[in-house]
């Protein structure tokens, strides 16, 4: 039997006059979907970056970037591809032929084309993946919708996520400014002096690293300053109707049959994996709905919805979801996600409107796992 591994080509409606430096690509990508919302295990935004200049006419939107999507690119003249997934994931220590991943990214330099990956910063979007993902069921009226896990910016990280804040007195002040700094590996944040005009208190950002050695060297020093040292916790507030997953109800009640057609028609396929929770029937009502694209697991786990919607779950979690009376639809990983690249579509060309940027979504790109 032979199995078409191929899907039809979508593209912009407009081929591309212009053509945009890369770095203002990116920006324009970043505004509306900032990396900061990434998981902080991901590896995001731009990965491979052709030297400069590299002007922008063609992007390639496509879910996996694997070696039939990356001579599809080749062919098409891209200057960019746009990768849900990110193709460098954990850290490369050469670059050579013997390596599917190495090969990829050896040839996209070879051919100056620069790699984008957004990944969680999508699934996280409050108009992202898991969005496009429940609009299965929009006909049905989605009510109630929210994320499932709120979600917070990460870029205290890059310079420490706490605080460390010690008086010291004006005479010392200066000199314990260099030291604090020195141990710290942090730059001083703020510098107030005390309301009675005799102390100064300084300010740090720090890693734990950082932190740990300089309550040494407070407590090293033989003074008080250790007992006049606060430890501030930081965290940046919610991403206004960002979070990572889905939950939400269905406005009119359909079965479980329903749902699972209304599914398999969203995402386009034929066939999708089906788990039935205890209990329940073909027949039985959905009232609410969880979805998370991917692999959605432990975001679902425990949210109490009559269905799951996702990409993949190993035996036992599914088990343990249909224990509970909970319904599962699996649509396979890639085939929970590639969808949206139609919505990427639509976006980009008006992002990129002035520009009349050529947009193409790859027709090489399918999900590796086939239902037979």
């Amino acid at each position: 039997m032979s199995l078409e591994r191929k899907s039809s080509q979508l593209r912009s409606n407009t081929t591309g006059t212009n053509r945009l430096d890369l770095k203002e690509v990116v920006k324009r990508i970043e505004a509306k979907a900032p990396t900061f919302l990434a998981e902080s295990w991901d590896n995001v935004g731009l990965l491979v970056e052709p030297s400069s200049p590299h002007d922008v006419g063609k992007i390639l939107l496509t879910n996996d970037l694997t070696e039939p999507v990356l001579e599809e690119a080749i062919r098409e003249k891209a200057d960019v591809i746009f990768s849900y997934h990110p193709p460098i994931f954990t850290p490369l220590k050469r670059l050579t032929q013997k390596a599917v991943k190495e090969r990829i990214i050896v040839k996209c330099i070879e051919n100056r084309i620069a790699v984008y990956s957004p990944h969680t910063v999508y699934d996280a979007l409050e108009d992202g993946v898991n969005y496009w993902l429940a609009q299965a069921f929009e006909k049905h009226g989605i009510t109630n919708k929210c994320p499932i896990s709120g979600k917070h910016y990460n870029s205290h990280l890059c310079r420490g996520s706490q605080r460390l804040e010690v008086t010291v007195p004006n005479h010392s002040a200066e000199e314990m400014r260099k030291q604090l700094a020195s141990v710290c590996c942090s730059d001083v944040e703020m510098s107030t002096k005390s309301t009675d005009g005799t102390a100064v208190r300084l300010s740090y950002n720090v890693t734990q690293e950082g932190l740990t050695k300089a309550v040494q060297f407070l407590q090293d020093g033989g003074s008080d300053l250790a007992s006049k040292t606060e430890v501030i916790q930081l965290q940046k507030p919610p991403y206004p109707g960002a979070g990572i997953g889905l939950i939400f109800d269905v406005n009119q009640p359909i079965s479980l049959e329903e749902a699972v057609t209304h599914v398999k028609q969203h995402i386009g396929v034929e066939r999708v994996r089906l788990s039935i929770g205890n209990g329940c029937t073909m027949a039985s009502p959905i009232k609410s709905v969880a979805c998370c694209a991917g692999s959605g697991s432990s975001v679902l786990r425990g949210t109490g919805a009559d269905l799951y919607l996702t990409g993949e779950m190993s035996h036992h979690e599914l088990l343990d979801a249909t224990s509970q009376g909970t319904n599962v639809i699996l649509c396979e990983h890639s085939n929970s996600e590639r969808g949206f690249l139609k919505t990427l579509l639509k976006r980009f060309s008006e992002d990129f409107s002035d520009v009349k940027m050529d947009i193409v979504v790859s027709c090489m790109d399918v999900d590796p796992v086939t239902i037979v």
